[in-house]
């Protein structure tokens, strides 16, 4: 559960890059205490959590989490949704037509990444990660650097340290979808699609996180994109016209 008050924690005090170093170092004795070493298992979870900074990082919002019961039962393609699906696929395109296409592509790499996270992973993973992120940050999204800007160093150390406790708790996904629900007005509408499948999450453990085989709704979310790329490239021909 630490998990949604670390992100919440991210949200409203906007920690610099530095978060990522310090959380590294902190993780790096438990590491070295850890009888664990990493493996191929690591791989997919530490992935996803790379996905989940780098998609917040790009969206700088909590709510497009809140849709994760829609892209999650339209790519694993459970059965008998489909007044889900389309209700849900009207939002996020509706929501797509507003936004930039780097917050388009930090929702789906948010939502993706937090679908796919369903396996924990060793700490040594945790300050690879962390390492990671610190270079993202700086080489892609160019961010802020200064350690100690306007005396807020203290929000860095304390967003390091959440880092370490998230390891330490069990995280539930279907919680975790719900409360940023609140994080922002427009989200508070997105309760619909968890009231039309509250379930989401038991079906998808019972399927064991894995696909329904020959399901198509995954076409779903490609469909809304070639959507956009349509319209905005009909626009720039008639506005270069």
């Amino acid at each position: 559960m630490w998990l949604n008050y670390h992100f919440i924690f991210m949200f409203f005090c906007q920690p610099t890059v530095w978060m990522h170093f310090i959380a590294s170092i902190c993780f790096l004795p438990l590491a070295l205490l850890s009888q664990t070493k990493p493996n191929k298992k690591d791989i997919v979870p530490a992935l996803c959590l790379v996905g989940m900074y780098v998609g917040f990082q790009m969206t700088r919002e909590l709510y497009h989490f809140a849709f994760l019961p829609w892209w999650t039962v339209t790519i694993v393609g459970l059965r008998d949704k489909e007044a889900f699906i389309w209700t849900g696929g009207i939002i996020t395109g509706l929501l797509f037509f507003v936004l930039t296409w780097k917050q388009r592509i930090g929702h789906v790499i948010m939502n993706v990444s937090r679908m796919l996270r369903v396996t924990t992973q060793s700490i040594w993973s945790y300050v690879i990660v962390h390492l990671a992120l610190v270079i993202i940050n700086i080489s892609i999204f160019n961010d802020n650097t200064e350690w100690n800007e306007n005396g807020r160093i203290h929000v860095d150390i304390l967003a390091g340290i959440s880092c370490v406790l998230c390891s330490l708790w069990k995280d539930d996904m279907e919680w975790f979808s719900i409360i940023m629900i609140f994080t922002n007005p427009l989200g508070l509408s997105l309760g619909l699609l968890h009231l039309m499948c509250p379930y989401w999450y038991k079906y998808y453990e019972n399927n064991h996180f894995r696909m329904v085989k020959y399901n198509a709704y995954y076409l779903c979310p490609i469909a809304i994109f070639l959507v956009l790329c349509v319209r905005e490239g009909l626009l720039s021909v008639s506005t270069s016209t």
